[in-house]
């Protein structure tokens, strides 16, 4: 490779980009923007609201079958939203049960 280019990998996409000159570090502190924040829908924060709130009726926790049948929701939208409240920490898998984490029970 040339002096000053370095070839970097995408992670997921498998795409790959070039950058001239400068560190990754460098480049946000000269392009000056903010850290990109992405905006949750309306309806996703209050499907994430309704099984927190079933969770809190049932402790010992619930399989994300039982969460699909209490709630009415189809099974990729249960499993998105599952996923959004176990990144967050809200949510912990006990076997194959969904748990409420006790530090996060808030949403």
């Amino acid at each position: 490779m040339t002096e000053g280019r370095e070839l970097h990998a995408m992670g997921e996409t498998g795409t790959r980009w070039v950058e001239h000159g400068m560190q990754k570090s460098e480049q946000s502190l000269v392009s000056g923007s903010p850290p990109h924040r992405r905006r949750v829908d309306p309806e996703v924060e209050q499907r994430r609201r309704v099984i927190v709130v079933l969770l809190r009726q049932h402790p010992e926790g619930l399989t994300a079958r039982e969460i699909r049948e209490a709630t009415g929701l189809s099974k990729n939208l249960t499993e998105s939203a599952l996923s959004g409240l176990f990144t967050r920490s809200v949510v912990h898998k006990n076997g194959h049960r969904y748990v409420l984490s006790r530090s996060r029970t808030m949403l």
